[in-house]
């Protein structure tokens, strides 16, 4: 058997057999669909770059699983209309709509894919009663939700990539469960480091520093810098443990 029926694509298949790998082992070949068979994942940034991969690649290897996507609402759509339109009808689920056929894929999707609204930029996630009792549930915890630009406001860019994991951490620690968290980063972070990048961790933060963003919408002001990294020692019995590192570019 080679590694083709892993679900790899032509480039990392032909790496593979650059390297003189012909075939997978058994470990290789059971090990992901074994290790989630049966489990339930609750997924943030599933209309994303990454997420979409990631949702196409559970559902084609490992078929019982079960998934949950938060996804935030948009001003005309709902959660689900969101999912339906960004996620489901992308190129990427070709294979698997091609193995299935349309309406086989469809059923699979709703048998499969629950998506409950919510938002990581704010506390609590903006979850309902629905929502919170299907992450209580989860077994395995992935979040991939970003602004992955490199000019966003930095007030926005604090709100989701710096305070996003710690609001879910906050979140489950609320409902009283503990389930697997992987919270993804964002691509840069590590620089060109290769393997585990260790975080040491500092006993004082020293941030005195407050950046007026100008006004926000409405006749609300804006958040400033100082308000954000204040909020984000919430619930933090420890801030010893909590390393942050704040990057502004002057704007021209």
């Amino acid at each position: 058997m080679s590694f083709a029926p892993l679900g790899l694509n032509a480039p990392i298949c032909q790496a593979v057999a650059a390297a003189g790998y012909t075939a997978p082992t058994p470990v290789q070949l059971r090990v992901i669909p074994e290790a989630l068979a049966g489990k339930r994942l609750f997924l943030t940034g599933s209309t994303g770059f990454l997420g979409t991969a990631l949702v196409e690649r559970l559902l084609r290897g490992v078929p019982d699983c079960e998934l949950t996507l938060l996804v935030r609402p948009g001003r005309r759509a709902s959660a689900a209309q969101r999912a339906r339109r960004e996620l489901f009808r992308n190129d990427a689920f070709d294979r698997l709509r091609a193995e299935l056929g349309a309406k086989g894929f469809d059923a699979e999707v709703d048998r499969r894919v629950a998506v409950v609204g919510g938002d990581v930029s704010v506390d609590g996630l903006g979850l309902d009663d629905e929502a919170r009792a299907a992450l209580a549930a989860a077994d395995i915890v992935i979040h991939s939700a970003a602004a992955v630009s490199f000019d966003s406001p930095i007030d926005a860019a604090v709100e989701i990539n710096l305070l996003g994991p710690s609001r879910i951490a906050t979140v489950l620690n609320e409902l009283g469960v503990a389930p697997h968290y992987i919270a993804v980063s964002t691509c840069y972070v590590a620089g060109s480091r290769r393997g585990i990048a260790p975080i040491h961790c500092t006993e004082t933060v020293g941030v005195h520093l407050k950046i007026e963003t100008g006004r926000g919408r409405g006749s609300q002001p804006a958040t400033t810098l100082q308000t954000v990294l204040d909020r984000s020692w919430r619930g933090c019995s420890d801030r010893s443990s909590i390393c942050w590192r704040v990057h502004h570019r002057r704007r021209r």
